[in-house]
C-alpha cells in the first residue's frame, strides 16, 4: 500500500489579499444590496457588479506587474 501525500506550502503572496478582499466586497454587498432591492437585479447593480470586477483586474495587474 503507498501513501503519496503531498503537503504543499501556501505561501503569503500579495495578489492573496487582493483576492480576498474583492471577493469579500463582492459577496458582503451582494448579501446587503440584494434583499434591499427585493431580489429585483436592476441593470445599475449589473453595472456595479462589472465596476466591481474591473476594477479588481486592475488592481490584480498592478500587483502582479509590481507597480503597487
Amino acid at each position: 500500500m503507498v501513501c503519496l501525500c503531498v503537503c504543499a506550502q501556501i505561501t503569503y503572496h500579495p495578489i492573496l489579499t487582493v483576492l480576498f478582499v474583492s471577493l469579500a466586497v463582492c459577496l458582503v454587498s451582494t448579501l446587503v444590496i440584494v434583499p434591499l432591492l427585493r431580489f429585483y437585479m436592476t441593470p445599475i447593480y449589473g453595472l456595479y457588479l462589472l465596476v466591481i470586477y474591473v476594477s479588481f483586474l486592475v488592481v490584480a495587474i498592478l500587483v502582479e506587474t509590481h507597480i503597487i
